[in-house]
């Protein structure tokens, strides 16, 4: 038995009452509850871009075939899942063969276009029903039946006030969408947001547009600087995207492509316990981080920062860069030499940033 839910978007709705006798009358569904959605229409996008985690603007082709008006939500219980294969946007994936050939055959009524939606799986199902109606799938209480009644709900995907419901939930959709990794001062992620007197999250982004959209940020003063609602509270970022010339272009795809998955580590909670503590998002391997950390501490400071050099030197240590130590990171004509060595072998070059308030001395 698995709970899962339909939504037939406002485009597709002439067809909702077919949809729902065919629902009623197959034995292995039974309609457990029917909400009719409604987002705010200024934030229609916004929502719809975090409900699928891409970006999809105002006029984008979704929009144009699903429509901007009401929908409806259809929660269903799956009485005798069924788990096969079946063929999505071109790949084999394993679905709820109930769910998804239904969904096939809904489609089909309206031409073949993508105005009715499903949960393929208990994953999505989990998440699609927090997302839209704010449920939690483990905790679902619902009528044994239906009482015929179509319920008015009107709640946003991206609450405005509260926005992401936590640092992780966004990383994760950049990843997906973007491409994205935080470039440094990552270090006490993701329980707090800022390192010492790091007080922006610098992150790399291949597609500046499409992640300012999708994460919802806002301007919070020059270019680059966004604020992004997370619980309720502004969290800072530093958005930095390809051809920027915050480092050269070579260089800046090359993290993209290389950038790891942070490992948690294990931690106390008090005096006890151990827990995970960390992870989760993309960062640099740690090749890069020190290269690109030096890069920024030599290039774009006018000094480095106290707070730097105890991470240098362990992150040398770590990719077998022997006798780099404090008095190393005070001699800058090495330094420069040390930087233009690795970069001349790997095609990087230095570059003048399009951020006016970054410095740049070579």
């Amino acid at each position: 038995m698995e709970y899962h839910m339909f939504i037939v978007w406002g485009y597709g709705g002439s067809h909702l009452s077919a949809i729902m006798q065919n629902l009623r009358e197959e034995d292995f569904f039974q309609v457990y509850d029917v909400f009719k959605v409604e987002w705010d229409k200024e934030r229609f996008n916004e929502n719809l871009s975090k409900f699928y985690g891409q970006s999809l603007p105002k006029g984008c082709a979704k929009e144009l075939e699903i429509g901007r008006t009401p929908f409806t939500c259809i929660i269903v219980r799956d009485l005798n899942p069924q788990y096969a294969i079946r063929q999505k946007k071109g790949r084999s994936i394993r679905v709820n063969t109930n769910m998804f050939d239904r969904k096939i055959l809904f489609r089909s009524w309206d031409g073949g276009r993508n105005t009715v939606h499903c949960t393929n799986n208990v994953a999505e199902a989990t998440e699609d029903l927090e997302k839209l109606l704010g449920m939690d799938y483990k905790k679902m209480q619902l009528p044994k039946t239906w009482d015929g009644e179509i319920r008015s709900y009107k709640r946003n995907v991206v609450d405005p006030d509260v926005g992401w419901e936590s640092i992780e939930e966004m990383f994760n959709v950049l990843h997906e969408t973007v491409g994205y990794l935080v470039l440094r001062n990552f270090e006490g992620l993701p329980e707090e947001y800022t390192v010492g007197n790091h007080g922006d999250i610098d992150i790399l982004v291949a597609d500046l547009k499409n992640a300012v959209e999708i994460t919802g940020a806002y301007h919070v003063g020059n270019v680059v600087h966004y604020g992004v609602k997370i619980k309720g509270e502004e969290v800072r970022f530093d958005f930095r995207h390809l051809e920027d010339n915050y480092y050269c272009s070579e260089w800046e795809r090359d993290l993209l492509d290389r950038a790891v998955k942070d490992i948690p580590t294990l931690g106390l909670v008090g005096t006890q316990e151990l827990v995970e503590i960390g992870g989760g998002f993309m960062r640099p391997n740690n090749k890069d981080y020190f290269y690109s950390l030096l890069y920024h501490a030599v290039i774009q400071k006018p000094d480095i920062k106290a707070d730097y050099i105890p991470r240098l030197i362990a992150l040398a240590k770590s990719i077998g860069l022997d006798g780099f130590d404090k008095k190393t990171l005070q001699n800058r004509a090495f330094l420069i030499k040390f930087l233009t060595t690795y970069m001349e072998s790997h095609g990087y070059y230095y570059v003048k940033p399009s951020d006016p308030t970054v410095w740049y001395r070579v």
